[in-house]
């Protein structure tokens, strides 16, 4: 089930006690570390965009996935027309961590990734990679049978209708097998078929 905030507290400030939860979190053991990854980006961004986990980066930037793949992310976001005003960044994992050392924080995160997708509200969710593929499904996939088609997702609405994800490549993997790049942009222009109907 989804967990909702008080809805005595304006849609802001619950993100924010959100983020402030992230920050203090010691749900696991990656809790141990001074540094977190809250998502980034504004309520009600038409498109959230979920990720794994960011590797360890310096504090007081805005990176999501890393330094390279965020570059990445935002060329693809800016060729389907969109801005950060536009864009919700967040991963399943909220602390920077090694492949390695992702399981542990997966299920201790799931609540923030539940609160963080009920108050933003996005229109579509882009699930870039298969743990995000999990986390938003609600299930075991494999990426390759569920890419490049949209999906009623484990997340509702307020009307408490599924969430419409597309799953696609993380820009990780895009970067180190390159030839994938065409079907992710296939994806994306599905996303942005979603976004923006014909007619």
């Amino acid at each position: 089930p989804v967990v909702t905030e008080a809805l005595s507290l304006p849609a802001d400030d619950q993100l924010d006690k959100v983020n402030s939860e992230i920050n203090a979190c010691r749900l696991c053991a990656l809790g141990e570390a001074a540094l977190r990854r809250p998502g980034l980006g504004p309520l009600g961004a038409p498109l959230l965009v979920l990720g794994d986990y960011c590797a360890a980066a310096p504090a007081g930037d805005e990176l999501v996935f890393g330094v390279e793949e965020d570059a990445l992310l935002w060329k693809m976001m800016q060729a389907i027309g969109l801005g950060p005003e536009s864009v919700y960044r967040t991963n399943v994992c909220k602390c920077p961590c090694t492949e390695a050392e992702l399981a542990q924080g997966e299920q201790a995160c799931l609540g923030y990734l539940q609160r963080e997708v009920a108050l933003v509200q996005p229109r579509i969710v882009l699930a870039m990679g298969a743990v995000a593929a999990r986390a938003a499904l609600g299930r075991e996939v494999s990426l390759l049978r569920v890419r490049g088609r949209l999906h009623p997702s484990r997340f509702v609405d307020r009307s408490g209708q599924p969430l419409m994800v597309m799953v696609s490549f993380h820009p990780r993997s895009l970067l180190a097998q390159p030839a994938m790049k065409k079907a992710a942009w296939q994806d994306l222009q599905a996303v942005q078929r979603h976004l923006v109907p014909v007619g």
